[in-house]
């Protein structure tokens, strides 16, 4: 999978989107800091959501004065594509309606978001599909059956679309306990795109055990300041936090390594940290080898310990001094 320039999968740097979300409060300008921000935190994209609000919130909702106030236009998000590629940073969108797939695909937009809350809704899945760029989907409060669902009613419309799947918990913030890790491996074993993990936990321990357990992309709400109005901030990730996030994935990511452990010591190393086999004691010429007088000591010598059942009972041709290494050509 490939995002911009970024290459998605288990042999590259994990994807990291700053997910700013609505903390950009339906102010472009606290937009624009937060994408710098972001940027400068060694996020690899900026995420935000745009929609209309009316098209998938009631107005009798408790929420749908918080969706109509963070609702950006779509000259307000023109205006971040440009601002976004001028900094050289990938910018896209949670999408929630047929309007903002529509908008943010006009504006280039490099691949889509979709979010938990629409795992089901496959108008939605089918319009962003027809768009032909890479998904991101969000699985929270969904079953794998739903996932699967989701995965399938995208390959109908377009099989070689290239789509991501995030591990996500959809409680603000997630207690530990409910974060299941391991979950990560059901959804690898499952489906062969990249995986990821959406982290609503506070602080970064998560994800980054996430990024051990191989996750391909992260995605952590950012904020600018914790203390701004709005129900993400708290536990958002300041600009401090996200840039140690960012530096331990890339540590963990090359800690991570493959499958197959290669040799990486040098010969030296190894010569010193292992043992051999050497004469406990003066060993003269036609005594028969046995265990006591033998020692196995560092550094490592021509005969090894698992060498040892092989000489015993041997007669000695050449004395062999105290400490001095036993040699096949000695017996």
């Amino acid at each position: 999978m490939k995002i911009g320039n970024h290459l998605i999968g288990d042999n590259s740097k994990p994807f990291v989107i700053a997910e700013v979300g609505i903390n950009h409060n339906g102010d472009k300008n606290l937009a624009k800091r937060m994408i710098l921000s972001a940027k400068e935190s060694g996020a690899d994209a900026v995420k935000i959501q745009s929609f209309k609000v009316e098209s998938f919130c009631l107005k009798k909702s408790k929420y749908y004065p918080l969706f109509q106030s963070c609702q950006l236009d779509e000259f307000e998000l023109a205006e971040l594509y440009d601002y976004s590629n001028k900094i050289g940073i990938i910018f896209f969108s949670s999408v929630f309606d047929e309007w903002s797939v529509n908008i943010n695909h006009k504006l280039n937009t490099q691949c889509y978001k979709i979010a938990s809350g629409d795992i089901n809704n496959f108008p939605l899945l089918s319009a962003v599909a027809k768009k032909s760029l890479p998904i991101i989907i969000s699985t929270g409060a969904s079953n794998i059956e739903e996932v699967s669902d989701a995965i399938d009613v995208i390959y109908c419309i377009n099989k070689k679309i290239k789509v991501a799947i995030l591990h996500c918990i959809s409680n603000y913030p997630t207690d530990f306990k409910d974060v299941h890790l391991r979950y990560l491996q059901e959804l690898r074993r499952s489906f062969d795109v990249p995986i990821g993990f959406s982290d609503h936990t506070v602080g970064n321990d998560i994800a980054m055990a996430a990024v051990a357990n191989g996750a391909n992309l992260i995605e952590k709400h950012f904020t600018i300041d914790n203390s701004l109005e709005g129900p993400d901030h708290k536990h958002s990730c300041n600009p401090t936090d996200f840039k140690n996030l960012t530096d331990s994935i890339l540590n963990i990511f090359k800690a991570r390594g493959s499958l197959k452990k290669p040799l990486v010591e040098g010969e030296e190393t190894i010569k010193q940290i292992r043992r051999g086999v050497y004469a406990a004691r003066d060993i003269e010429v036609g005594e028969t080898i046995t265990h006591n007088m033998l020692k196995i000591c560092r550094p490592e010598s021509e005969l090894k310990p698992k060498d040892i059942a092989n000489i015993i009972g041997k007669k000695v041709k050449n004395k062999i001094k105290f400490e001095e290494g036993i040699s096949l050509d000695d017996l």
